[in-house]
């Protein structure tokens, strides 16, 4: 049995057609923006106004965004509660008139085998600044039943390349008070073991970095790379470990067609804002 859970809004007692509207409108937008904030990590489809909200990709301070990135998509494995991941996470969406990148990206997510649970899903984000990058926070996203219920920083360090891990926080104790989960040993233990896990799958991830050199210079004799090249032709080298699904951030997706020069050099980058988010990691 499938369920989706989809929510519609009707406006009641408007004195006019248009105005129904406009108030139906306004509280789509208010819940789209709230479910979208904290739901996104719900572990069935979610539908509001006919938009899907549920995937991880859809965080906000680790997934698309104006200024954020996803560079790869990891599942870390630790004696922990399994979170139940975002159907969403793994499914083609309609074509948009959004970023060209993101389509791309998600068409192939797409082609990831989907998995329902995973100790610890994470994202390994990519922080974009219009002038220079700016260091942020790697943090935990703390799930219960398929809503973030508190964020907290994984690392006292900032990073230009960051990750987001999402947790599942049932057990945990939590203090009506203030709705706030409470500083517990147990708390404390799974954050340890989150930081572990993740830099052990980061680790292998990391050897995508010869994929990438093989894929540009093999491009590099035909003048140029494009992003449906990059996409395509390499994605069956982005398979790393058989529990980390990596979605690349292909150099070429940026400019659609770039010289190699410009490539190897993003590559370059990549890899060393990979290496010092792992020396922060196992420190």
């Amino acid at each position: 049995v499938k369920t989706t859970l989809t929510v519609k809004l009707r406006a009641e007692g408007e004195s006019s057609w248009v105005g129904g509207i406009v108030k139906t409108a306004d509280l789509n937008s208010e819940i789209q923006n709230v479910l979208g904030k904290w739901c996104y990590t719900c572990p069935v489809p979610l539908i509001v106004d006919g938009r899907r909200l549920d995937s991880l990709q859809a965080c906000r301070g680790h997934g698309w965004g104006p200024t954020t990135y996803p560079l790869a998509l990891g599942f870390a494995e630790a004696p922990l509660p399994a979170l139940p991941i975002s159907p969403g996470t793994f499914e083609k969406r309609p074509k948009s008139k959004g970023h060209r990148v993101e389509q791309d990206a998600t068409e192939a997510m797409a082609r990831v085998s989907p998995r329902s649970v995973a100790s610890v899903p994470f994202l390994v984000t990519y922080h974009l600044e219009e002038k220079e990058r700016t260091p942020h926070q790697s943090l935990i996203y703390w799930v219960e039943d398929g809503v973030v219920v508190e964020t907290e920083p994984l690392l006292c360090e900032q990073s230009t390349t960051t990750v987001g891990c999402f947790v599942n926080a049932e057990g945990l104790e939590a203090d009506s008070s203030c709705l706030r989960l409470r500083d517990t040993e147990e708390r404390a233990r799974r954050k340890m073991m989150v930081r572990e896990a993740v830099a052990t799958e980061l680790r292998e991830i990391s050897v995508l970095d010869e994929s990438l050199e093989e894929l540009a210079e093999s491009a590099r004799s035909q003048g140029s790379l494009n992003r449906k090249m990059f996409l395509l032709a390499g994605f069956g080298a982005f398979w790393v470990s058989p529990v980390a699904a990596v979605l690349l951030a292909g150099a070429a997706w940026f400019s659609g067609r770039s010289p190699d020069a410009q490539i190897q050099e993003r590559i370059r980058r990549y890899r060393a804002e990979i290496e010092e988010l792992l020396g922060i990691l196992e420190s």
